[in-house]
């Protein structure tokens, strides 16, 4: 299934049930990501790749008792990296995950996270999943965070979390503290994704966060015969303004910068690339129907 059948297939899905919504649950996400075209500061000179990214985020239904809630949804990106100077073709790369989610909530403090198992995997294997996918498509993703209550305006927060962040699938830990001042500014002072978010009126919200934009994906190359791990290693600073109707219907517009970043794969010649790539602006428009949270690039939204 294309991107764009996925991307209508959310709205679709969404709009039939989004009068029925059980608590926050339907929602959808859908979001549209460009990186202009950067350099690889090898292989060759004059090396480049262009991305983009398509993003689907779909909540499904909410449930549980009492104090205690689960949480079910699927959550779709698709990467498409095109080269220049690079002896490889143009790489596709999808990305689906089915996550569960939980929260508990008492006076003093909440936990909330998410199991998130899926596929991260390569065009010739997602489209033909069933007959041609392996065990090293398959990806668990893992979050779980404590807040606890210091005073009104201030709480602490702990977790662990394992996932593909920071490239490679590695545990590691979450933690920093949260500062309300008053309801229109919050400020994230966190590991890995500080944050702060402004809410000047119930139309329109301000975020700007910093967080780890890696992933890895396993390709299998019809070219070579083979498979290989494809990893992305980044940083992104990103500030999203966020304008809604009637609470129902969010436009989000983001512009941000992505550093730290290096590409790991084979080419069609069985050479092994790991580059360096240039630093580089990008931008970002996005629909949300519904409460749905903002998708961040390679991540679980949430």
């Amino acid at each position: 299934m294309s991107a764009r059948s996925w991307l209508v297939l959310g709205l679709l899905v969404t709009g039939s049930s989004l009068s029925a919504a059980d608590r926050d649950r339907p929602f959808m996400a859908a979001s549209y990501t460009k990186v202009p075209e950067s350099d690889f500061r090898y292989p060759e000179p004059g090396s480049a790749v262009d991305t983009r990214e398509y993003r689907l985020v779909v909540g499904i239904i909410e449930f549980g008792p009492g104090d205690l809630g689960f949480n079910l949804g699927a959550d779709y990106q698709y990467t498409r990296y095109v080269y220049d100077g690079v002896a490889s073709r143009n790489r596709d790369l999808h990305r689906l995950q089915l996550p569960v989610g939980f929260d508990y909530q008492n006076r003093a403090w909440r936990l909330d996270g998410y199991i998130a198992p899926g596929v991260s995997t390569s065009s010739n294997v997602m489209k033909d999943l069933l007959n041609k996918g392996s065990r090293d498509d398959v990806i668990v993703d893992v979050r779980a965070e404590a807040t606890i209550d210091a005073t009104e305006h201030r709480a602490w927060l702990t977790g662990l979390a394992y996932d593909r962040a920071f490239g490679t699938p590695v545990p590691y830990p979450v933690f920093g503290a949260l500062f309300y001042l008053g309801n229109k500014l919050r400020f994230r002072v966190a590991f890995p994704d500080p944050e702060v978010r402004y809410t000047p009126s119930a139309r329109q919200r301000l975020v700007v966060r910093l967080f780890p934009a890696g992933n890895e994906w396993h390709v299998s190359s019809d070219e070579l015969d083979d498979d290989f791990d494809y990893e992305v290693k980044a940083w992104r600073a990103r500030a999203t303004w966020t304008l809604g109707f009637k609470n129902i219907v969010w436009i989000d517009l983001a512009a941000g910068y992505e550093f730290n970043r290096s590409q790991r794969f084979a080419d069609d010649v069985g050479r092994s690339i790991h580059a360096d790539l240039d630093d580089q602006a990008f931008a970002s428009i996005g629909l949300r129907l519904g409460n749905a949270p903002i998708p961040y690039t390679n991540q679980i939204a949430r």
